[in-house]
C-alpha cells in the first residue's frame, strides 16, 4: 500500500512503496481528473481512501478511520485534485471555503454550515427561499454550475461530522 507518494514536476504520480495496482489506481485518478471526468474521479478518489483506509470490507469509513488516514496519502490526492482542476478542486479548497463561510473544525453551527454548502454549490435556495440539497446525481457533475470546493463529495455521504473529520484532517495535514 501507498505509504509515502509525490507528483513529480510533471504532475506525474511517484508513489513509494507501492504495488502496482496502486500505483495503476492513482495514475487513474490523474487521467480521469485531467480528462474532467469529474464523478468518475469522485469514485475513484472514494475508493483510493477506502483502500488506504483498510475498509474494503465495510464499504464505508468510520470517523476513527479518517482521523487516521495518512497526511501523505491525503495531500497527494488533494494535490492531484488541485493541480488537474486549476485549484478550483480538492479538500483544501473545501476547508478553506469551510472556514471562510464562518465554520468552526470543532463545532458546528447549522447556519454557517448552510451558507458552506451553497458557497459550494451542494445547496441551493428552490423559489420559496428555501434550501434545497442537490443529490449526487442531481448536477453534481455540471460544468456550469461547479463552484470551486464543489469536488470531491462521494466520501462524505450527507454526513456533517464525516465532512468535518476530513476538514480536521486536512488542518492536520497542512492543507
Amino acid at each position: 500500500i501507498l505509504l509515502c507518494s509525490k507528483l513529480t514536476a510533471n504532475g506525474k504520480i511517484k508513489p513509494q512503496n507501492s504495488d502496482n495496482a496502486t500505483f495503476l489506481q492513482y495514475n487513474n485518478l490523474r487521467y480521469l481528473l485531467i480528462s474532467e471526468k469529474w464523478q468518475e474521479a469522485d469514485l475513484q478518489t472514494y475508493r483510493l481512501i477506502v483502500v488506504e483506509a483498510k475498509a474494503e470490507d465495510q464499504g464505508y469509513l468510520s470517523l476513527q478511520q479518517i482521523e487516521n488516514l495518512s497526511c501523505d496519502v491525503f495531500r497527494m490526492i488533494d494535490k492531484t485534485w488541485e493541480i488537474t482542476s486549476d485549484n478550483q478542486f480538492g479538500f483544501s479548497v473545501q476547508k478553506r471555503i469551510y472556514l471562510e463561510t464562518g465554520n468552526d473544525l470543532e463545532k458546528f453551527n447549522e447556519k454557517t454550515y448552510k451558507s458552506f454548502l451553497e458557497a459550494i454549490g451542494w445547496a441551493r435556495k428552490n423559489s420559496r427561499d428555501s434550501l434545497e440539497y442537490l443529490k449526487y446525481t442531481q448536477g453534481l457533475f455540471d460544468d456550469a454550475i461547479a463552484k470551486p470546493g464543489h469536488l470531491p463529495i462521494a466520501l462524505y455521504d450527507s454526513n456533517v461530522e464525516v465532512e468535518r473529520r476530513f476538514f480536521a484532517l486536512a488542518e492536520k495535514c497542512v492543507l
